[in-house]
Order: C-alpha cells, then structure tokens, then sequence
C-alpha cells in the first residue's frame, strides 16, 4: 500500500504534467546522442532524480518557471502537501532511454524503475516534456508554459513602457 502512494506521488508529476502540453511547434529536430541539449536534459533529469533521491524537494523549486517562484516562495512551496508527500524510497533509479527536441521544449523518454512490495523491481515508461528557461532546460511540476509565456509578455510589455528602468 505504501509503495503504491509513493509511486502514484512520484509518478503522477511526471506522467500528468509530461504531457499535458501538447502544443509544440514544428517537426523533432534531433534524438542523436551527442547533442549538447540532449547531454544538458539527461544532466537535469539525472541531478534532479539524485536530489530528490537524496530528500532534496529544492530540486522541484528549481526547476519551476519564473512567474511561479515570483507567487510562491520557497518557504511556502515547501509547505504544499504534494511537496511534502514526495519521496523517491521505492524509485531505485531511471533510465533515460531518448530525447525529442522541439526547439525551446523537447520530451525525454524514460524508464522509471520500482521497487514493488514483493521484491521486484519493475520498470515504468514514461515521457517528460522539458523547456528550456533561461538558458537551461527545466522540468516543471506546478507550472505551466502558457502561463510563463503570459508573464514574458506582461514583462516585456511593462520593460518596453518604461524603458527596462
């Protein structure tokens, strides 16, 4: 029973909001290994699992877009019962099996690896969609593109009224 509300908390970040953006323009550009945004994804994705391993949850924070840290500051994130429900005890490890890239997003494919209560560990495909923000590629859990692409514009227009004073 545990081991299935922890995975559910784990999983249900990374399959719901994986692919909950649909929109993404164009054709994939590249799922050659080698390429530098690809090695910068399986970099994220791989520290990310190792610190939320680790019981580091800043790593979720971390990977949020800007408008949301500007609403919901650290402290406060940390208080979310999603936040504090999070654990990676049963998740052994993950396998990143590819990488599509769309320009500014992309999806990793993976595999997530579970502990089941009977021993066993079993494996779990799923797909991520990343972004990249600010020059590095984020996975958010509670953020969303739409709405960052919202606070860009309201930014750009308010630095184009005064100037970027």
């Amino acid at each position: 029973m545990k081991t299935k509300r922890i995975l559910f908390i784990f999983l249900v970040p990374f399959i719901l909001f994986g692919c909950a953006d649909k929109k993404t323009a164009g054709e994939p550009s590249s799922t050659l290994p080698g390429n530098a945004d690809e090695a910068a994804i399986r970099k994220t994705l791989t520290e990310a699992f190792a610190r939320l391993h680790e019981g580091d949850k800043t790593v979720i924070y971390e990977n949020e877009f800007s408008y949301y840290k500007i609403d919901n500051p650290l402290s406060k994130f940390l208080e979310l019962d999603a936040v504090k429900k999070m654990s990676a005890d049963t998740i052994p490890g993950l396998e990143i099996d590819s990488v599509t890239l769309y320009g500014d997003s992309a999806v990793a494919h993976i595999r997530v690896k579970i502990n089941s209560v009977d021993g066993s560990t079993k494996e779990k495909p799923a797909n991520l969609k990343m972004y990249r923000d600010l020059g590095k590629w984020i996975r958010p859990f509670f953020s969303r593109w739409p709405q960052e692409q919202e606070y860009l514009e309201a930014k750009k227009a308010y630095d184009s009224a005064t100037d970027g004073q």
